[in-house]
């Protein structure tokens, strides 16, 4: 290994070193969280979805079934978490990038408890008619613009003789 003899002191110290090396990188480099925040939201404290997303080839492909957020929180998505961890990392490069897995969390918009004997949490209103559109529309004309000035042209001179004649 690094083109040292197996048995000296320098071989093995660059054994350790390189041991040493991966137990820094894959730590250090290995986790990652994304988070989508809807502003204006409060977020359930426990997540509505959390189930694990199966990729393959990098990430590219995905061997994960769709969601309907919809039905997963009716009243809304306030945050969307998808996060890797060390395991996961080892995982990426024990299959050498085939096989890449991450956990994806789901929190559903917080509602406030309806008081007793309200209906809904958001008044109904009734959606707005569309504008009216106009049989014509008044049409403004730039002015003229001002008369060109007449070009005026030289008279004709008479052709200079060639050069180099008497």
């Amino acid at each position: 290994m690094f083109g040292l003899n197996q048995g000296s002191a320098a071989g093995v110290a660059g054994r350790l070193m390189a041991v040493a090396m991966l137990f820094v990188a894959v730590p250090l480099g290995g986790c990652f969280r994304h988070e989508y925040v809807v502003s204006g939201t409060t977020p359930e404290a426990d997540p509505a979805l959390s189930e694990w997303q199966h990729n393959f080839i990098v990430g590219i492909v995905s061997a994960t079934r769709s969601v309907d957020l919809r039905e997963v929180c009716p009243a809304g998505v306030s945050r969307v978490e998808n996060s890797v961890s060390v395991a996961n990392v080892l995982f990426h490069i024990l299959t050498l990038e085939i096989y890449s897995p991450s956990r994806v969390r789901v929190y559903c918009r917080h509602l406030p408890k309806l008081a007793p004997g309200a209906s809904s949490v958001v008044p109904e209103v009734e959606p707005l008619a569309p504008a009216p559109i106009p049989d014509s529309v008044p049409v403004t004309t730039p002015p003229p613009p001002p008369p060109t000035p007449p070009v005026l042209v030289p008279p004709h001179a008479p052709p200079a003789p060639p050069s180099g004649t008497p």
